[in-house]
């Protein structure tokens, strides 16, 4: 309902869905009611660390209704997937302050045997130091440089002409200095 009103004032032609959830749970019924817009989802990058590492290396932290819903789990049947209760909204409470989030990591589904982390969420890119550091040996595969790339690929060069810029939370401190914009600004009025 939501897209339909937007396209009524805004006459769009790509959608990105900057989120592993909305993809999963509505990336198809969009694309029926709206066949001439082009989507472009959130997909957790699962098939780049198990080409590295193979299923029983590999675990994927996401929101249990990205594992219930992604149909790209059905590839891989043996990656490992922990749902994160409540991660992405003790993000948004902890912007300027990530660090309190440390423990979220502890938890014995996480083992030092698995060699990549595949972050199933556009918010865990935020705390995707925190866990690179629980976590010494693995790599950390991230899904918004995935839906940047996606975006990229789909526009092809129009980034570089100042038609479209892409900015995700990866950029250096990005989400912290918003955090603190957005702070500020509230203050002041």
């Amino acid at each position: 309902h939501n897209l339909r009103v937007i396209k009524s004032f805004f006459d769009f032609d790509v959608v990105v869905f900057a989120c592993c959830t909305l993809t999963a749970c509505c990336l198809k019924k969009c694309e029926a009611i709206f066949p001439d817009v082009k989507f472009v989802g959130a997909v957790p990058p699962i098939a780049k660390a198990v080409e590295k590492y193979g299923q029983d290396k590999v675990v994927v932290l996401a929101t249990e209704n990205t594992i219930k819903h992604s149909e790209v789990f059905a590839n891989y049947p043996n990656v490992k997937k922990i749902a994160m209760a409540h991660l992405a909204e003790q993000i948004d409470c902890n912007l300027n302050c990530l660090e309190v989030l440390k423990d979220c990591f502890v938890d014995e589904n996480l083992q030092m045997k698995d060699c990549a982390v595949v972050l199933g969420c556009t918010h865990y890119n935020a705390v995707k130091d925190l866990i690179a550091r629980r976590f010494c040996s693995v790599e950390v595969f991230d899904v918004c440089e995935e839906v940047a790339n996606a975006l990229k690929t789909e526009e092809g060069d129009s980034s570089q002409n100042g038609q479209m810029q892409i900015v995700t939370s990866q950029n250096d401190g990005f989400l912290a200095k918003l955090w603190q914009r957005l702070k500020e600004k509230q203050e002041d009025g």
